[in-house]
């Protein structure tokens, strides 16, 4: 199926690509799920963005991350294995006060934060990184892209009721 997938994406250059990993929902992941890093590498090259949360950027680029510095590295690292731009979504892990994520586009580190908004947020960063796909698919530049999408999921969970559904209003 990777291979099926990798094929189409080859055969449409220029069309955006967002990669988002799914590889550790939270802070849970399966041994099993790092064998399936180095098929999602072979994606890098050929997608805009790859947007992993913390503990898949730790399985992707092979370090541990503790810290922003730590984020820029990996970053760093995700992006010298082929990603032209990577977003890590750092979420609370870092700050139990913000939401802080690394968006590094192989020359510049943007830090993008929030307040932390306590809640059940299943699914954010998988929304985050539809957003940022049909925000490219308008022809919009990346960098702009990430942040009306950070902004659209903050403001998606702060209107959220106590089960995290709630009708989005612009």
């Amino acid at each position: 199926v990777a291979e099926k997938a990798l094929d189409f994406i080859k055969q449409r250059p220029g069309v955006p690509v967002v990669l988002d990993p799914v590889l550790v929902c939270k802070e849970t992941h399966d041994v099993a799920v790092s064998e399936l890093c180095q098929e999602l590498i072979r994606f890098f090259p050929y997608v805009s963005v790859i947007t992993p949360n913390l503990p898949e950027a730790e399985l992707l680029s092979g370090q541990e991350i503790k810290t922003l510095e730590d984020m820029k590295t990996a970053a760093q690292k995700l992006h010298d294995l082929g990603a032209p731009a990577v977003i890590i979504k750092g979420g609370n892990r870092l700050s139990q006060d913000k939401a802080v994520d690394v968006f590094y586009d192989g020359q510049t580190f943007t830090i993008l934060e929030n307040p932390v908004i306590q809640g059940q947020n299943a699914g954010a960063g998988c929304t985050f990184a539809s957003s940022i796909a049909s925000h490219l698919i308008k022809g919009d530049k990346l960098l702009p892209a990430v942040e009306s999408s950070k902004a659209f999921v903050y403001r998606a969970i702060a209107q959220a009721d106590q089960y995290g559904v709630r009708q989005y209003e612009a």
